[in-house]
């Protein structure tokens, strides 16, 4: 409770502080619970939430050595079969941040960690075409999250980068369609901030109709958005 407050008030350290003595918490409950026992693992689970919630506001905040170190660190802690999920969680926050090299001697790391699975075989895909982005390839990397889309077809991180190899490869109308399309299937699920900040900007790219189209974004999204939802996203000015 008292990380949220803080946060909500933006105040950004005694945010991380909280976070961290929870953290501290849980591992020394990771003790207390026996080594390899269902206590443990449970303090374990609550201990990778608030490491990603402690990522996710270090971002936010624009504090991106503290968000590395927090993934390296939770990676090297992790069981060697946990490990590929964390290494992908850091070179996305690498790549974020334009730090192309980085991300792929990451991602490289955390193919080899890869205890397979139909989950970890899309991450590590899905890796790859955000790799392209970076590198301007659009039409490799449209290739990419349309493949990953047929295996996974609700996930939004491949929909988002497809719209947007889409507006990259000269399909503005068909980048719009698209993730109009992926609102509609599941309004409440999908209205999510990345994806209609995308939409919203795509709307203007094409200034027909653009305000009235994010008007009713914006009436979607106050009849169907999260708490979270940020409306700054809809660019209405």
């Amino acid at each position: 409770m008292t990380a949220r407050l803080s946060s909500e008030r933006a105040a950004v350290d005694q945010t991380v502080d909280a976070l961290l003595a929870l953290r501290t918490w849980c591992r020394k409950q990771q003790g207390e619970g026996g080594e390899g026992g269902e206590g443990a693992q449970v303090w374990c689970d609550r201990e990778d939430l608030l490491t990603e919630r402690l990522v996710a506001h270090s971002v936010a905040a624009q504090q991106v050595g503290q968000a590395v170190s927090l993934l390296q660190e939770q990676a090297e802690r992790r069981p060697t079969a946990q490990r590929s999920g964390w290494l992908t969680k850091l070179g996305r926050v690498y790549l974020q941040y334009g730090q192309l090299g980085a991300a792929e001697d990451v991602f490289s790391k955390a193919e080899a960690y890869s205890s397979g699975g139909d989950a970890e075989d899309i991450a590590h895909e899905l890796n790859g075409g955000l790799v392209m982005v970076a590198k301007g390839e659009y039409a490799q990397a449209l290739a990419c999250f349309d493949d990953i889309m047929e295996l996974d077809p609700d996930n939004l991180l491949a929909a988002n980068n497809k719209a947007i190899c889409l507006l990259y490869t000269c399909n503005l109308d068909a980048a719009i369609a698209f993730l109009e399309g992926v609102i509609r299937s599941d309004v409440q699920r999908n209205l999510h901030n990345g994806l209609v900040f995308n939409l919203a900007m795509m709307y203007d790219l094409a200034a027909h109709r653009a305000k009235e189209k994010k008007r009713t974004l914006q009436q979607l999204a106050q009849r169907y958005g999260s708490d979270d939802f940020d409306n700054a996203v809809l660019k209405l000015g």
